[in-house]
């Protein structure tokens, strides 16, 4: 039979051992290979982060803030993101906690316990936490050799710090504006953007360079009145920039707005004025027939009045004026001032005028006495005559007389016994306009009655009989001038002795009555006179005519 010996108690142990060994190599090694898996992945993971990084750069000539970079990783890799286009899972450090999905942190590395984390450490700056970073340093833990491990962007430039630019608006005019702002050291210039919208993004952008030695700009082309908005950033000379500073606007001065005035010359002369304004020298003003402008004519001038000479007589005109100033190659031009509406019209003489009238052998002269005008209108003058020789009647005026400037009188035939009124109107004109004529009072002169002619008597005589004892004679005078009347007759007759007294100053066309007696006939003398006569004269008496009638029964 065959004896079958167990292991000894040494040789248990030793095997023991031998298994304790073998497992101990085993853990470590796949220890070792586990770190140097997840340091692979780790540097994967930064590589691809870095490119990224570097991508966003070119697109937008800064890296990411801090805020940025650490936002939930469906932010941050979003198209618009800053990591756009990266896996999230790239995000995560292979060690790190099921519950984080972006192990990005803006805190340092400080130990190999911070393994579950990557570090994005930008260029320092208060900006860099929040806006944009100019430079950055990733760091992430190697396992295998227990050191952290650091990538670096590729624009790694010589700016002490990055975000501090700080812009403030300067003075403004109608045209110019000032933007200053801090300088930044180790830069080869600044770049300065204004528009008119605080996105920057209107066709009214302007991007201007400077010196790195300068920390203010003057924009000359400038809007009066326009609201602009300002940033500046600095330039390197490695290519990057700076990010842009604060946002600062102001508003340029606008044009002033004009109070016209305006005084005439004379009756087609005015001028419009209006106050000066400190940095404003020209102006356009307009003209025109109606309140509305329609058809006016407009003239850009310097100075602040402007004369015309050619104002229309009696038509309106109305007057406005607004600033303008050119600012490069565009002219501005301001609001419009209020609006004057003046009516050219040539003045009355300073009073009415006064008149005279006389009478020279036939002829009745009416004179206007002189007026004077202002504002270099010149008096004219026109008068009207009237005549009657029966005051009870109406007066009858001729049309006034054309205008003269030379002359003031007017005369017309005086006729015998007729009262010859005279009225002057007086007027002012100006280059062919005339003003509303101011009217005198009347004057009047009387033309007197020249001695009539010696009266006539009938070739035959006229008898007619009354009661049988009575005849009569009627004479004829000649006729007094036209218009007058015969104003007294004396009319005397003589008959034979024992006859009845004489008839003495009968009215003119009277019958003379005589007694004729018992039988027969006899001479009778006659004698007669008279006058002609009007409402304003009369004349002297006629030479005495005489005639001799025998009056038979």
């Amino acid at each position: 039979m065959r004896n079958t010996r167990g292991f000894t108690l040494v040789e248990v142990i030793i095997v023991i051992a031998i298994i304790a060994i073998l497992a101990v190599i085993t853990t470590i090694g796949m220890t070792v290979y586990q770190q140097d898996g997840r340091d692979a992945q780790r540097t994967a993971n930064v590589t691809s982060i870095a490119d990224s990084l570097e991508a966003y750069y070119d697109a937008n000539g800064e890296y990411p803030s801090c805020l940025q970079i650490t936002a939930p990783a469906t932010e941050i890799t979003a198209s618009d993101g800053a990591l756009a286009g990266v896996n999230t899972s790239t995000l995560v450090a292979p060690s790190a906690p099921d519950e984080i999905t972006n192990s990005l942190q803006c805190t340092d590395l400080v130990d190999p316990s911070d393994g579950d984390y990557f570090a994005y450490i930008g260029d320092g700056s208060d900006s860099c936490a929040t806006v944009s970073c100019l430079e950055f340093t990733l760091k992430y833990l190697d396992e295998t050799d227990g050191t952290i491990k650091t990538i670096s962007s590729k624009r790694t430039v010589n700016v002490n710090t990055s975000g501090t630019i700080s812009a403030t608006a300067g003075a403004v005019t109608y045209t110019t504006a000032n933007v200053n702002w801090t300088q930044i050291s180790n830069v080869t210039g600044y770049t300065i953007q204004r528009d008119t919208a605080n996105t920057f993004s209107t066709g009214n952008l302007t991007a201007v360079n400077t010196a790195s030695s300068v920390s203010s700009y003057q924009f000359t082309n400038t809007a009066p009145g326009t609201t602009y908005y300002y940033r500046v950033k600095a330039t390197t000379g490695a290519g990057v920039d700076t990010v842009w500073s604060n946002i600062v606007s102001r508003a340029t001065t606008t044009l002033p707005t004009p109070t016209i005035a305006n005084a005439q010359i004379n009756p087609r002369t005015v001028t419009e004025s209006w106050g000066s304004t400190s940095g404003i020298t020209t102006y356009t003003i307009q003209r025109a027939s109606s309140a509305s402008f329609s058809g006016a004519t407009s003239e850009t001038i310097t100075g602040t009045s402007k004369t015309y000479s050619d104002t229309p007589i009696g038509t309106a005109q109305y007057y406005r004026v607004r600033a303008t100033i050119l600012s490069g190659t565009t002219t501005y031009t301001g609001a419009w001032s209020n609006v004057i509406n003046y009516t050219s019209f040539v003045p009355q003489p300073n009073s009415a005028p006064t008149v005279a009238s006389s009478i020279s052998g036939s002829t009745a002269t009416g004179t206007s006495g002189s007026v004077s005008c202002d504002q270099g209108a010149t008096p004219v003058y026109s008068l009207r005559e009237t005549h009657k020789a029966n005051s009870g009647s109406g007066d009858s005026w001729t049309s006034w007389t054309a205008w003269n400037a030379g002359s003031r009188n007017y005369s017309v035939t005086a006729y015998q016994g007729h009262e010859h009124k005279f009225q002057a109107r007086a007027a002012c004109e100006y280059a062919g306009s005339y003003s509303t004529a101011r009217t005198s009072s009347t004057a009047a002169s009387v033309r007197g009655i020249n001695t009539p002619a010696t009266p006539t008597w009938p070739s035959s005589e006229s008898k007619s009989w009354k009661t049988g004892t009575y005849g009569h004679y009627m004479w004829y005078g000649t006729y007094c001038p036209s218009g007058t009347w015969v104003g007294q007759s004396w009319f005397h007759s003589v008959p034979w002795s024992g006859a009845s007294p004489a008839h003495n100053y009968h009215e003119f066309g009277f019958n003379d009555y005589w007694y004729l007696g018992p039988s027969g006939g006899a001479n009778v003398f006659y004698e007669a006179r008279y006058t002609c006569a009007s409402s304003y004269t009369s004349s002297s008496w006629s030479p005495l005519s005489s005639d001799t009638l025998w009056v038979h029964w």
